[in-house]
């Protein structure tokens, strides 16, 4: 049996990364090999937060008919069923006429801000507080800090800066490209890189202009946020800064890859 994880198909942003799944080149190969297809709408069709999955058997007939009732035994006995609603509603935009239009313009808002992030990212400035892993598609890409504790420097960016991003290892951060607007990405990147600057002890300023005011279709903490950076960290806004503080681990920062 092998299992091929296509959470993210059709999400590849370079001429040089495959477009087919290798689930189609191993259907049928042999009787003996059961390639299963895990892929589903939450990434493919934009939709974060459905959760609507699918699961593709092509072995013989009588292995699919068991792996099938394996399979519905298994959410029946973990989650009962997924939301009626969220699959009615993919249901009925697979089946529009505008579906293949609709998602091709979601996926070029998507690779805009993929270019942006890959372009920022070959900024010299960056490189001295982080390494970036390879990517080439996807919502997310990893760094490596240098230096830094990566769940210690996750906390002081959420506490002190308003940037929740996850830590993938001690010392790799995962950042979400996908939730963001193009012109928000290089600000984002400037907080994180003083973050890093200020816990190594460095008094240097941030690197970009001296201020960025929020479009108006921004979200998350650049409407939550100043940006004043000739004079260092961001500023809260009164309301903000009299709220009590989120508990280092709850739900929201574990599950939101950026929020303010």
């Amino acid at each position: 049996m092998v299992l091929c994880d296509d959470a993210y198909f059709g999400l590849a942003y370079e001429a040089n990364v495959a477009k087919e799944s290798i689930f189609a080149k191993l259907a049928g190969r042999h009787p003996n090999l059961i390639p299963v297809k895990l892929d589903g709408a939450t990434k493919e069709d934009y939709v974060w937060g459905f959760r609507v999955g699918f699961v593709t058997f092509t072995g013989p007939a009588k292995a699919n008919e068991a792996l099938e009732k394996k399979a519905a035994g298994c959410v029946r006995g973990a989650v009962s069923n997924v939301s009626q609603l969220s699959q009615s509603v993919v249901l009925k935009a697979m089946a529009s006429a505008d579906y293949k239009a609709d998602k091709k313009r979601k996926y070029d808002v998507m690779k805009a801000r993929y270019d942006q992030a890959k372009k920022a990212l070959a900024k010299p400035a960056y490189a001295e507080v982080w390494t970036p892993y390879p990517f080439n598609s996807g919502y997310f890409f990893c760094v490596r800090l240098k230096g830094l504790n990566a769940e210690a420097y996750r906390l002081r960016l959420l506490d002190q800066y308003g940037v929740g991003l996850i830590a993938t290892a001690p010392t790799d951060i995962r950042v979400a490209f996908s939730c963001l607007e193009v012109e928000e990405i290089e600000p984002m990147f400037d907080l994180m890189r003083q973050c890093a600057l200020d816990m190594r002890g460095d008094p240097r300023r941030p690197i970009c202009p001296a201020t960025r005011k929020p479009s108006k279709n921004r979200r998350g903490i650049m409407t939550r946020v100043k940006f004043n950076f000739s004079a260092g960290p961001a500023v809260l806004p009164e309301d903000v800064l009299k709220r009590p503080p989120r508990p280092s681990s709850s739900a929201a920062v574990r599950a939101c890859p950026f929020f303010a």
